[in-house]
């Protein structure tokens, strides 16, 4: 038997008609079912697949099901999997890409349904990269748990300069990362030679508040490079509507002089303003930032001498070497 089925008849949110087809054998007691189902395009939740197959087999009160293929944003997904006193069901995703704007992701990805009493999902992937306003972080590993509302999961890179984890619901998270010599050029398209870093964050957020706390060596490879410890906190009470902001450094040093930098700032969640700052021995520094309408900020210096050479290394020999050639 064939027919046509609206899936709108069953599902809000979803558009998209299915063909059908089954082959019943067997007798009363032991029925076995074969289905086939098919789709030229299914619409959910904004999204649409498209090119569906689906073969399913009923036999012995258990239920074979077989995703031989389905097109999301020309990605070919498939899987298969099974129901038996719960659902079990494995999808996979071979050279993923997604792009939003200047968003792009890439990978090999697979992931496990189980459902009983409750949804169980995993997901891992490998060999990703993501893009983003020149921001491209290459060749990681992600795995990932849900259940109960409650998920957790890490990001690896296989050379362990950096290691991400997070926990916890949608409201009420953390999550750490851990850094070891980890290079910003290899993730940052500049010109400029950027430092590596080594330390770790942690980034805590619930209903009430949310707490940010750095701790990150900065350094370069070649002395006279910016080298030193740089503590960084954010403070904001939800309920209070208020913001505290520091950050330190700690015995730094930049073009082999001392780098000292204070900042502390307060305001609102949607506004800063500087209460002190400090740079080397310029004091007279002020600041404010501000997400209301699109971000905008402000800057202002308040000195009338400022000794460049504290901050600028002209190193003219090192200069005449390059032009040499």
């Amino acid at each position: 038997m064939a027919d046509k089925i609206s899936l709108s008849n069953f599902m809000e949110n979803v558009v998209g008609e299915i063909s059908a087809t089954a082959k019943i054998s067997g007798n009363y007691a032991n029925p076995q079912i074969e289905f086939n189902v098919n789709s030229a395009q299914i619409t959910a939740f904004e999204q649409q697949v498209v090119d569906m197959k689906i073969s399913a087999k009923y036999a012995n009160k258990k239920l074979r099901i077989k995703l031989q293929q389905c097109f999301w944003e020309d990605n070919k997904i498939y899987g298969n999997g099974f129901y038996k006193n719960g659902f079990n069901f494995n999808l996979n995703a071979d050279r993923l890409s997604i792009q939003r704007d200047n968003f792009w992701l890439f990978g090999d990805f697979s992931s496990t349904l189980k459902m009983t009493n409750n949804l169980k999902i995993k997901i891992v992937g490998e060999s990703i990269e993501l893009s983003t306003k020149g921001v491209v972080l290459s060749d990681y590993e992600f795995n990932g748990n849900y259940e109960n509302e409650y998920f957790d999961f890490q990001i690896n890179h296989p050379k362990n300069s950096l290691k991400i984890s997070g926990n916890g619901g949608i409201d009420d998270y953390q999550i750490f990362a851990k850094l070891s010599k980890f290079d910003l050029n290899s993730i940052i398209q500049n010109r400029q030679k950027l430092p590596k870093l080594t330390g770790n964050f942690e980034l805590k957020n619930n209903e009430n508040r949310f707490v940010f706390d750095a701790k990150i060596r900065a350094f370069g490879e070649h002395y006279g490079e910016l080298d030193g410890l740089f503590t960084a906190q954010m403070f904001a009470d939800k309920k209070l509507d208020s913001t505290f902001v520091s950050i330190k450094s700690d015995n730094a040093r930049y073009n082999y002089e001392p780098f000292e930098m204070n900042l502390t700032a307060k305001g609102t969640l949607d506004s800063l303003q500087t209460t002190a700052v400090s740079l080397n021995d310029l004091h007279h520094f002020e600041g404010w930032i501000s997400r209301e309408n699109g971000i905008k900020y402000g800057f202002k210096i308040y000195e009338n001498k400022i000794k460049l050479k504290e901050f600028l290394v002209i190193k003219i020999e090192y200069l005449i070497i390059i032009n040499a050639f």
